[in-house]
């Protein structure tokens, strides 16, 4: 979104602090459209009707998606049920304070945060890369402690020594790659050795050992291409001993002797005679015995000679890789006589190729780089301590001025002997803990809970709560009960507790409900700028009587522009069944559901539409009464009118 759009509406009745205005606008119309191929039914229209939004920015069209992107944290939506739900989490409660605390703060809080998790992941990578550096136990050992992590203390001996490792390491790399280039794999050749192969060409020395799987490691490629090249000379053993078994008149147990052996015994039953039913007889089964064994010689070529044989399908798989099983196992012996000389496993031979070259060049990047990255991690982390400091001392400060104002507001709730205490716990974790600046964490160090406190022996005063500069203290005593506002509270007072912290910090509610995202995580651009206009649903649903109107008194204090603030009144929509409420707005509006004749069957109609004079009062005097003493409830309905207006003109 262009940010000029800001001040494209700017005039001399704006704000004289530098800022444009911002005009977001939606407009709402039906349309027709036609409906889709297919869909249409007998008792169906060929168009149906949508809902259309035309959507601006002073003046600008802009899409739906950029409107609510725009207008989503100045509108808020507090659903009562939801908001008493969140308060159960703490990540809810702290985003409440922290809709109060200085934006430079959280802001500062949140940059050093990020700072030091960045400082301290490369300064873990480093470690990490040089604790994967693997060195034969014989050149550690041969150096001393220490004198490997400088090639300028290595001896004339055991830089010579050194040299000798790896051209005696370079020279069997370069036999490893002549033996991968030597294997050709056959296109016609079986999936699962023509995936061992394309492993084996695929895998390098140099990358081998460069995570921590071996299985995809150039040595364990090799001893799975072993293993394969011995399984097919052991199939192509078993495809020629199939023909043998089949065809072959030297096997005594072959199928072809067997066949011989039958025709003799056939002649041998037959005996002398030339002609009449036996020797019939006997002609039909050589018959049989001629198409057995043509079917055998057959089945034979078909192994053996045919192109698709079984023989020739298995020679040509070998044929591509000119080496005897002798021959790999010996480089699979050479190797492990390598490993075994420098006392590593032959699986990171090739990273210890790599070390080794690393040393005697003097280039291990990360041990260079290592002293600077602590040197920051440890500005990074102290800058950190000091912003979470800060952070505590600005909730703290939070926490007890809402305890305070909270709690001098719900005697007028119809909580006399209650008090409301936002305590904050400093310093639950530390700064290097995951959890303080890991991802998806907090912001801070601190926790806090809600605790709703009741004294059975006197109303509990202003001055009993502690200061807003004081420390957090716990101020209960032995005549005092009650606990976490989650567990303790009745939904009555959730509510009310809800809308007394939604007055004394505009917007702490909607922040609560929008904190499943981490702190880290957030867009700290409306940090400090409260909604514009908060719609609460249902708020009143479980209070009634003397607090119901207290209630709705409140809601009407959020509409107040508050003393020494630049900014206008905030807008406020209360979706309620409380005539209390109801009768204390600017305006009315009644939402109802009727049916109609004109409507087909299984659809109503919704209307909505404001209410002012004789129609407002008859409203709220179904909303008091329903269908009950009508005539009081209007008396009634016309003292809740003139409460409101007294409330407003105090507005005014």
């Amino acid at each position: 979104l262009d940010p000029s759009l800001l001040f494209l509406s700017k005039n001399e009745n704006d704000y004289d602090n530098g800022m444009g205005t911002l005009v977001l606008k939606r407009v709402l119309s039906m349309g027709n459209s036609a409906a889709t191929a297919g869909t249409t039914t007998p008792s169906s229209s060929a168009t149906t009707q949508r809902l259309k939004s035309n959507c601006e920015i002073n003046g600008v069209p802009v899409t739906l998606k950029t409107l609510k992107t725009i207008a989503g944290p100045l509108v808020v939506v507090i659903d009562a049920a939801v908001a008493a739900t969140a308060l159960s989490k703490p990540t809810s409660r702290m985003a409440i304070i922290d809709t109060a605390v200085p934006p430079e703060i959280l802001v500062y809080a949140r940059t050093t945060k990020m700072d030091y998790g960045d400082c301290r992941k490369r300064r873990e990578s480093l470690e990490q890369e040089l604790a994967n550096r693997v060195l034969p136990l014989s050149f550690s050992s041969s150096t001393g402690a220490g004198s490997s992590d400088d090639p300028s203390n290595h001896s004339d001996e055991d830089l010579e020594l050194l040299q000798h490792w790896i051209e005696e390491l370079d020279d069997f790399e370069a036999q490893i790659a002549r033996f991968c280039d030597s294997i050709q794999p056959d296109s016609g050749a079986d999936a699962v050795f023509s995936d061992v192969i394309f492993a084996l060409t695929e895998a390098s020395w140099a990358s081998s050992g460069e995570n921590e799987d071996i299985s995809s490691s150039l040595y364990s490629n090799l001893l799975e291409f072993r293993d394969a090249i011995k399984s097919l000379d052991e199939q192509i053993g078993q495809a020629y001993s199939a023909c043998q078994s089949l065809g072959s008149l030297s096997v005594p147990d072959s199928a072809a002797t067997a066949l011989q052996k039958a025709r003799n015994s056939l002649y041998d039953a037959v005996g002398m005679s030339t002609d009449g039913p036996v020797s019939n007889a006997a002609e039909k089964v050589h018959d049989l015995l001629n198409t057995i064994e043509s079917d055998l010689e057959e089945c034979v070529r078909a192994i053996e000679d045919d192109h698709k044989g079984l023989v020739q399908v298995l020679e040509r798989a070998r044929s591509s890789v000119d080496l005897s099983i002798e021959e790999i196992d010996q480089i699979i012996v050479d190797w492990n006589m390598l490993a075994r000389k420098h006392g590593i496993s032959p699986y990171v031979l090739p990273t210890c190729h790599k070390s080794l070259r690393s040393e005697l060049d003097g280039n291990v990047e990360a041990r260079q780089l290592l002293p600077e990255a602590l040197e920051k991690e440890k500005s990074a982390l102290a800058r950190f301590e000091v912003a979470c400091e800060h952070l505590t001392k600005a909730r703290k400060y939070v926490a007890n001025t809402l305890s305070l104002s909270v709690t001098n507001r719900l005697p007028s709730l119809g909580m006399d002997t209650s008090a409301f205490d936002a305590r904050l716990m400093p310093e639950v974790r530390k700064c290097t803990d995951l959890s303080a600046y890991g991802p998806g964490s907090g912001l801070g160090l601190d926790g806090i809970d809600f605790l709703l406190l009741h004294d059975q022996e006197e109303s509990i005063s202003a001055e009993r709560m502690p200061s807003p500069m004081e420390g957090n203290k716990n101020y209960m005593n032995h005549s005092e009960r009650g606990g976490k506002v989650d567990v303790v509270a009745s939904a009555g007072e959730k509510a009310r507790i809800l809308l007394a912290i939604e007055t004394e910090l505009p917007g702490s509610i909607g922040a609560s409900c929008g904190s499943s995202r981490s702190t880290s995580e957030a867009t700290y651009s409306t940090i400090g700028c409260p909604p514009v206009a908060v719609l609460y649903d249902e708020i009143d649903a479980h209070v009634g009587g003397r607090a119901a109107v207290s209630l709705a008194n409140m809601l009407a204090d959020q509409t107040r522009q508050k003393p020494g603030s630049s900014r206008g009144r905030e807008q406020v929509i209360s979706i309620t069944h409380s005539p209390s409420v109801a009768a204390i707005a600017d305006l009315h509006l009644v939402v109802q559901r009727v049916s109609h004749p004109n409507l087909q069957i299984g659809t109503s109609q919704v209307l909505a539409g404001s209410v002012d004079g004789q129609e407002r009062r008859q409203e709220l005097a179904r909303m008091a009464s329903g269908d009950l003493a009508t005539d009081e409830a209007e008396i009634f309905a016309d003292a809740l009118i003139r409460e409101g207006i007294k409330q407003r003109n105090l507005e005014a």
